[in-house]
């Protein structure tokens, strides 16, 4: 519970809660588990309603978040991303579980300019123009042909940003949990991948 601010209890939806602690937010990411983080204007974070205590340990520059089922990222001014929170599935890197600290995303010595997340994986456009993922490949929504290492609780999966096979400069890019879905460049046209094609997503 808390995921709508101090003193709002559990089940109280009927009608939208304004969260008086949160105020001057530029951007809001929202848990899977039931927490809330914001952007603010100053570039600082603040959390609520998270199981555990969340720390933006005195990064000042975020620009943008995205938030999966229990973890979240931030992408920060200068197109680096940090994230933190249980990464069973390597989408927040080489690390499982990051406590209240952060990890910044390793192996990849280029910005990003654009950031999503699903519950089991971290995605971003690289200053390049081209799409990056990583995390679970079980649907092989990060590649269709490589099905990654074998250490997450997927088997497959991408514990450093893998750059989308196949996939020419886009614009922005989404993901969901089985599917990763792009805007491509100057078409207008949105690519989608999904080895598997479940629900008939792609």
């Amino acid at each position: 519970g808390g995921a709508f601010g101090p003193g709002v209890a559990a089940g109280q939806t009927a009608s939208p809660k304004k969260n008086t602690a949160a105020a001057n937010v530029k951007d809001l990411g929202l848990w899977g588990n039931g927490g809330t983080c914001a952007v603010k204007s100053d570039g600082l974070i603040d959390c609520w309603g998270v199981s555990w205590t969340v720390s933006a340990n005195g990064h000042t520059t975020s620009l943008e978040m995205a938030a999966g089922w229990d973890h979240y990222c931030v992408l920060e001014v200068g197109g680096q991303i940090w994230c933190a929170g249980t990464c069973s599935h390597g989408q927040c890197g080489q690390i499982r579980f990051t406590g209240n600290g952060h990890i910044f995303m390793q192996g990849l010595q280029i910005g990003y300019t654009a950031l999503k997340t699903s519950h089991k994986n971290t995605c971003a456009v690289g200053w390049d123009g081209y799409p990056y993922c990583l995390g679970s490949n079980d649907n092989r929504q990060v590649d269709m042909y490589n099905p990654g290492s074998g250490w997450c609780a997927d088997n497959d999966c991408f514990d450093t940003p893998h750059k989308m096979p196949g996939v020419n400069r886009v614009a922005d890019i989404g993901s969901s949990g089985d599917s990763s879905c792009m805007l491509q460049v100057g078409t207008g046209s949105v690519v989608c991948q999904n080895g598997f094609n479940i629900y008939g997503v792609c």
